[in-house]
């Protein structure tokens, strides 16, 4: 699936699930796996689907041998509207994600 979706720079596969509600919200955690060094095009079309206006948005990801340069660069190319904080890769368990997170969250 990754190899049709991701030869298709314009692919936007459905989100399955809920429609949610970002207005409470002033930051958003993005998480996704690294695909050819660039995110998934099911994040693409997250993104496109929702407002982000006045929103910041910090990017993580895991990856097995990728970084996350490649798609952070990609985000800020794409939805230049969107305040992008810096972004980290994990390859660890989700412990570090949480450690990392409150972190961030108690920076704010």
């Amino acid at each position: 699936r990754s190899s049709v979706e991701m030869t298709d720079e314009k692919s936007r596969p459905a989100l399955g699930g809920e429609t949610i509600d970002l207005k409470d919200y002033d930051v958003v955690f993005l998480g996704y796996p690294i695909w050819w060094d660039l995110c998934p095009r099911p994040v693409n079309t997250f993104l496109e689907k929702y407002d982000f206006a006045g929103k910041t948005v910090i990017p993580f990801a895991t990856s097995g041998g990728s970084s996350i340069t490649g798609s952070v660069k990609q985000f800020k190319k794409l939805y230049p509207k969107i305040e992008w904080e810096e972004g980290r890769l994990f390859n660890g368990g989700t412990a570090n994600v949480a450690g990392w997170s409150k972190q961030i969250i108690e920076k704010l």
